[in-house]
């Protein structure tokens, strides 16, 4: 009987250092995970378009080089789109789809929704979106555009 109870005190006193070791959420991503996944897409405000952004590869999205692949937003204001609090979907030329459900009021590098990007005859894959902080991602000619967020698959 005394062996059963030091275990449990034993495994009592564990269950702090299990709960510190668990995962953080979602707000703990950062740069890194950018640059070490297969892809990231922006969401990016170019003047008075909006567009997603396609990296093949996160980490070219850090040196200003243009995406891989564009899907550009007409809204019929020349306004660029408000991408908080909204759902908005784009097809790419490939016939890739790629849809967002953001919500709002975070800070940067902040979780702010999902994305499911939809390959045709294939399953598709969940995305875990971002607040970035309006840097410029590349130029399209002398129009900036800036990543409003971004979005990593799970």
């Amino acid at each position: 009987m005394q062996f059963k109870n030091t275990a449990f005190v034993a495994l009592l006193a564990a269950i702090p250092n299990i709960v510190n070791a668990a995962p953080t959420d979602a707000t703990a991503h950062s740069l890194e995970s950018r640059q070490q996944t297969k892809e990231t897409v922006y969401l990016t405000n170019c003047g008075s378009t909006s567009e997603f952004s396609y990296y093949k590869s996160g980490h070219n999205s850090e040196n200003r080089s243009p995406p891989d692949d564009r899907c550009k937003f007409t809204t019929g204001n020349n306004l660029p789109i408000n991408w908080e609090f909204s759902f908005h979907k784009c097809t790419f030329g490939s016939g890739v789809s790629f849809e967002t459900q953001l919500g709002g009021g975070v800070q940067p590098n902040e979780f702010i929704g999902t994305g499911i990007q939809r390959v045709p005859n294939k399953t598709p894959k969940t995305f875990d979106c971002f607040m970035d902080n309006g840097r410029i991602l590349y130029r399209d000619g002398s129009v900036e555009c800036k990543a409003i967020h971004w979005c990593n698959p799970r």
